[in-house]
């Protein structure tokens, strides 16, 4: 089409998409579209070896470029994709569509096309743009995080959660990281977070469920957090998350969100543990 790009593809993103897509959890890739074939892969790194018309005219990019590839796609055309793409229909190619990046030939949308950033590999080139997509748009379009406030990481030692930990920490914001070893708490703290939370402590290992149904239970669900606000207290001056970013799903969002300050605000994304959301209010 006029504004698509036929793409060779060199390497491919791996990420969480790929899981959900084969596994079907929380939905089938299938309920997405009308094929009886899905390939998954959001993002990579590519040559372009062709042009819609539109494309050539924009003359950003030529063939036998070097590009790297984003996976949002959207309604083009639609009068509010400059305000915002999220808001015109965008999909995440290869898991809301079928045609994902794990092929030889990828077709893209021109606005997916991006330069190599010049001092990358060419996996580390093919391999960072959906998560760093998501976390700019978790830390600065919606939490509009400032210098000088706190902030709460889930799953911080790895994919989104570690560039969510980096991103703020070059922010002049205080991170704290939930981690599950001691290993991972390193890794947090040389990205330059203030302190990282071992949920497979023994004082913590029994707290991340759900808010119980019973309402008798609320208050001793509660108490069962008093350690682990304290222990995120201790990182931050006695004080409580101004953000929390939230991605490891239903065992995890109820404690993130207990760990709010007042106006606290939370983002969450994705859902590893499950889509069950439960919380108790302030």
């Amino acid at each position: 089409k006029a504004n698509e790009a036929l793409l060779y593809m060199l390497t491919s993103e791996i990420n969480f998409n790929d899981i959900w897509a084969i596994t079907g959890v929380p939905v089938s890739t299938f309920d997405e579209h009308d094929e009886d074939w899905h390939v998954t892969g959001s993002g990579g790194l590519a040559l372009v070896a062709a042009l819609g018309a539109e494309v050539k005219n924009e003359g950003r990019v030529k063939v036998g470029d070097l590009v790297a590839v984003f996976s949002g796609q959207s309604q083009l055309l639609s009068p509010i994709a400059g305000h915002d793409p999220m808001f015109a229909d965008q999909v995440i190619q290869g898991y809301q569509t079928p045609d994902g990046s794990h092929q030889q030939f990828m077709i893209a949308q021109s606005p997916q096309l991006h330069t190599k950033l010049g001092d990358l590999t060419l996996e580390g080139a093919g391999s960072y743009i959906l998560n760093l997509g998501t976390v700019y748009r978790a830390l600065f379009t919606t939490l509009k995080i400032e210098p000088g406030k706190t902030l709460f990481v889930e799953g911080a030692a790895t994919g989104t959660g570690l560039d969510a930990v980096t991103s703020a920490a070059r922010n002049r914001v205080a991170v704290t990281g939930l981690v599950s070893s001691a290993d991972r708490e390193s890794v947090v703290l040389a990205a330059g977070g203030v302190g990282a939370i071992n949920r497979k402590d023994r004082e913590f290992e029994h707290i991340f469920t759900r808010v119980p149904e019973s309402p008798e239970q609320w208050a001793i669900w509660e108490k069962q957090g008093e350690k682990f606000l304290a222990k995120f207290k201790d990182f931050n001056g006695g004080r409580l998350a101004d953000y929390s970013v939230s991605h490891a799903g239903e065992t995890a969002f109820p404690r993130s969100f207990q760990l709010l300050e007042k106006n606290g605000t939370l983002t969450f994304y994705g859902a590893s543990s499950g889509y069950h959301f439960t919380f108790m209010g302030k």
